[in-house]
């Protein structure tokens, strides 16, 4: 049972890097958090799967700061996700995907949304299968228990703060606009697809 939940969740991590490294291939806009990536990552010209793993060390820093002695060698284990998960983006980024091109807009949104239902699926797998943590969410869940916010709220707050970043770094240093109607998109669908898929996947996949 321990096993087939540690290959459920690298399924669902790698479809998760996948998926977003697709995302960023279409051009019609991302999530706050992997769109805030992109963006500095484009300003300090280095790869968006590094600046996956930097914003993932903060994250787990301020797990650090806040948990003090609470702290334990499996918050640590965020960063090897966030390692992984970036070098997976880099490659299909990078390379797998970087000669895709969509010359039908319509194609390309239906892409997109095809892509959000299946980015929820994995999300869905890791979280069902639970033996891993990612480094936004275990800080979110910590800052939601810190400040006693409920954890959708807090999650709220980090896009809502992602989105203002975003927008100041486009405006001052005219790099490419990553809110766009993908992001609406993805705000809209992504809850919706993961209540329906999360009950499925409990039923069928994981005892």
């Amino acid at each position: 049972m321990v096993i087939k939940k540690w290959i459920v969740s690298l399924i669902g991590v790698i479809g998760m890097a996948i998926m977003i490294a697709f995302q960023m291939s279409l051009d019609i806009g991302l999530s706050p958090w992997d769109g805030l990536s992109l963006t500095v990552a484009r300003l300090f010209n280095i790869k968006v799967g590094d600046m996956t793993l930097y914003l993932g060390l903060v994250a787990v820093l301020v797990q650090l700061l806040l948990l003090g002695r609470k702290f334990k060698w499996t918050h640590m284990f965020q960063l090897v996700v966030a390692i992984f998960m970036g070098q997976v983006i880099n490659i299909f980024y990078y390379y797998l995907f970087s000669s895709l091109k969509i010359n039908s807009y319509f194609v390309g949104l239906l892409l997109f949304i095809l892509s959000v239902i299946v980015f929820a699926f994995f999300v869905s797998l890791v979280q069902v299968a639970d033996t891993i943590n990612l480094p936004l969410e275990g800080m979110s869940q910590v800052l939601a228990a810190k400040f006693h916010v409920k954890y959708s709220q807090l999650r709220f707050g980090i896009d809502v703060i992602s989105l203002l970043l975003i927008v100041i770094l486009v405006a001052v240093y005219s790099l490419p606009n990553t809110i766009r109607e993908g992001t609406i998109i993805s705000g809209l669908l992504f809850g919706p697809a993961l209540g329906k898929i999360i009950p499925w996947i409990e039923g069928y996949f994981v005892d």
